[in-house]
C-alpha cells in the first residue's frame, strides 16, 4: 500500500529532508546568479580614461577627426 501522506514519519527525517531541500535550493540559486552574471553582457564597458596609443587603429580615428576639423575650418574660411 502506498503512503498517501507526503510528510516523513520522524522528525529527524523531516529535518534531513529540509536540509537536502535547502542545499539544493542554495545550489540552484547560486548557479542562477552565476548564469546571470556571466550572460548579462557580452561586451564589457571600456572604463579607461585614455586611449592606448600603441594601437594603430586609433590613428584611423585620429585621421578622421583631423579631416573633419580641416573641413570645418576650410568651410569657415571660404565663407569669409
Amino acid at each position: 500500500m502506498i503512503n498517501a501522506n507526503p510528510m516523513p514519519r520522524y522528525a529527524e527525517t523531516a529535518q534531513t529532508s529540509q536540509n537536502i531541500l535547502d542545499s539544493l535550493m542554495l545550489e540552484h540559486t547560486e548557479s542562477l546568479a552565476q548564469h546571470e552574471l556571466i550572460h548579462s553582457s557580452n561586451m564589457p564597458l571600456d572604463t579607461e580614461g585614455h586611449w592606448r596609443w600603441s594601437n594603430p587603429l586609433n590613428l584611423i580615428v585620429l585621421g578622421m577627426v583631423a579631416l573633419f576639423v580641416l573641413a570645418i575650418v576650410g568651410s569657415i574660411v571660404s565663407m569669409i
